[in-house]
């Protein structure tokens, strides 16, 4: 990366790494043949493979790690609510979605034409925010 224009497509090439990354679990050999491939078709060479038959393979193995990610989110993202739903004070709602109210208000109930003042903060199972009413 000697050079700036090495250095922007050294960028390009990464963001296109992490798109594919997502799927995880290649190998160093996956990673080698893969870039083989990306550096065929960017030179305009030949595959070296008949891509009739091996790209719809490749689909389908795709496909099955993104099925395998998939369930296993379906079920941290279960256990994850379950466990909320479990700590004092907290409550499912007909939705799915789980409150835990940390202090009720005072007064009479709001009336469907009130305007209501509500703080929230929304966390992904890592803990990381991705909304919240306190940061605003």
């Amino acid at each position: 990366l000697s050079t700036d224009e090495g250095k922007v497509f050294h960028a390009l090439g990464y963001d296109a790494g992490e798109s594919l990354g997502q799927l995880r679990g290649f190998t160093a050999e996956n990673v080698d043949d893969i870039l083989s491939g990306v550096r065929a078709a960017l030179l305009e060479e030949p595959p070296q493979v008949p891509m009739a038959e091996y790209f719809p393979r490749a689909m389908e193995i795709l496909e099955a790690r993104l099925a395998k990610k998939a369930q296993e989110a379906v079920a941290e993202g279960t256990a994850a609510l379950e466990k909320a739903a479990a700590e004092e004070g907290a409550f499912k709602t007909e939705s799915g979605l789980v409150v835990l109210m940390e202090r009720e208000g005072e007064g009479d109930p709001p009336q469907a034409s009130d305007t209501v003042l509500v703080h929230y903060e929304g966390t992904l199972l890592d803990d990381s925010v991705f909304d919240s009413s306190y940061a605003r």
